[in-house]
């Protein structure tokens, strides 16, 4: 670790083993004369003093002994802004997530108790409480109906009556609200606001409606979707693409992008790809969701992609491209069902 604009290293002596993972949690309690720990695969295996930097800017780094270089791999690297107990660090190693480890103060105000965490923007919360500790923190009962609390990062506050039982325990739950529709089409209306064009050579165009001669038979209960070229094949050196209209991600901590496709590409030759657009900056790429689709599906398939970071927090559009050589032609890529939903 290291605080303050310099490094300050700290000698452990542990040796990790090699050829096989190891699960290493470094914890820093800010306070005492011995403010630095080292658990190796959950066991307490180093003490000490060490620098650090609580209140300010840190970097962790990790080097060798100077003496020999090493090889090896690290994985999984996680970061909190309090300091973990022994049973949060194990359940870490068990595989647990981050969720599981959140820090819930409370505090006396009167007849009041106060309830302070740290939250992050798109989630909600539940407050849970119980005068036993044995039932498993998710099974106790929700307290006074605090259940779907916004966040209002950094912090959230609540301030709750002081319970009558004489002992009482409160958690805190962190979770994602049930996915909510910010788009969707099913193309039945036609083209509507989706926009459709061509970079490449003639004869291949997005078509709505329904497949015919080509392609396969229609979605279930669907009367429409949007294909290239639903009557033939799509042409030689083809390059043609089709935009969906702004979709809002503004306020998205997450978000999830639905459709059905079936394809009848060259394999190997002729391209499907699926980008994510900024609708703010002149459609600007922003990540490549699907890169080289080809190859042929017997019936419609169901694609759910999650968007990763770089997508959220604005306006985007999605586009859908085929590609082809100057080769062979095949029925094409035919999509129905386009949702996006958030979280």
């Amino acid at each position: 670790p290291a605080g303050g604009g310099g490094p300050g290293w700290i000698r452990t002596g542990i040796t990790i083993p090699g050829d096989e993972w190891t699960h290493v949690a470094w914890r820093n309690t800010g306070s005492g004369p011995e403010n630095i720990e080292l658990l190796v695969n959950g066991e307490p295996s180093f003490l000490g003093s060490g620098v650090g930097a609580p209140s300010g800017l840190m970097n962790i780094a990790i080097r060798h002994n100077g003496v020999e270089g090493y090889e090896g791999l690290i994985d999984d690297v996680r970061l909190y802004a309090v300091a973990l107990n022994d049973d949060q660090i194990q359940g870490l190693l068990e595989g647990g997530p981050a969720e599981d480890t959140l820090k819930l103060d409370v505090n006396a105000s009167g007849d009041d108790l106060v309830l302070t965490w740290m939250s992050r923007p798109g989630l909600l919360y539940r407050v849970r409480s119980d005068e036993d500790l044995q039932p498993e923190p998710a099974s106790w009962p929700v307290f006074d109906d605090n259940e779907d609390l916004e966040a209002t990062p950094p912090l959230n506050t609540l301030t709750i009556p002081r319970p009558a039982a004489s002992g009482a325990y409160f958690v805190v739950e962190e979770y994602f609200p049930p996915p909510v529709s910010v788009f969707s089409d099913d193309f039945e209306s036609g083209q509507g606001d989706w926009t459709i064009g061509s970079d490449g050579g003639d004869g291949t165009a997005w078509e709505f409606g329904l497949p015919v001669v080509v392609g396969p038979a229609p979605p279930v209960a669907s009367t429409a979707c949007v294909g290239t070229n639903l009557s033939s094949d799509y042409a030689l050196n083809a390059n043609v693409w089709l935009l969906s209209p702004v979709i809002d991600l503004t306020t998205a901590a997450g978000a999830t992008l639905h459709f059905r496709q079936f394809k009848d590409i060259e394999e190997g030759f002729d391209f499907g790809s699926l980008r994510v657009l900024d609708a703010d900056n002149g459609d600007a790429e922003l990540v490549v969701l699907l890169d080289a689709e080809s190859g042929v599906t017997l019936d419609w398939e169901e694609e759910k992609i999650s968007l990763p970071e770089v997508a959220l927090g604005r306006n985007v559009k999605i586009e859908f491209r085929l590609q082809s050589d100057d080769v062979q032609n095949f029925a094409g890529w035919y999509i129905d069902d386009v949702e996006m939903t958030v979280p």
